[in-house]
């Protein structure tokens, strides 16, 4: 049986024979994968990968990064404009008069007012 976090055991501490409450969360080792972030994860793929394999997510990731860098290029080369300028580029026409004050209702169902 191990503790599970949040749960509180006593624990016999051997001190004058006194059993202790203690919160079970400072016994938690984390191994899971969940706790671990995004890069750890990949490090650890990639490590159990052979050399050949590890060569091709190599290529893959300079293929990736440089097609951010020349999406990220693309986008400062391009007219920079004010986004409330330019809705009326990205607007779609849906025939509802009065979408705008009643949004609302039209997305989650709420009444009119």
């Amino acid at each position: 049986m191990h503790p599970q976090p949040g749960e509180v055991w006593l624990v016999d501490l051997g001190l004058a024979a006194k059993t202790r409450p203690m919160d079970a969360m400072s016994f938690q080792i984390i191994h899971d994968e969940e706790y671990m972030t995004v890069k750890q994860q990949l490090i650890r793929e990639i490590e159990d990968l052979p050399l050949d394999a590890q060569e091709k997510v190599l290529k893959l990731v300079h293929f990736v990064k440089e097609e951010i860098f020349v999406l990220r290029e693309k986008m400062f080369t391009e007219k920079k404009g004010n986004a409330l300028a330019d809705v009326d580029k990205i607007a779609i026409e849906t025939g509802i008069q009065d979408l705008a004050e009643h949004h609302d209702h039209y997305l989650y169902g709420v009444s009119k007012r």
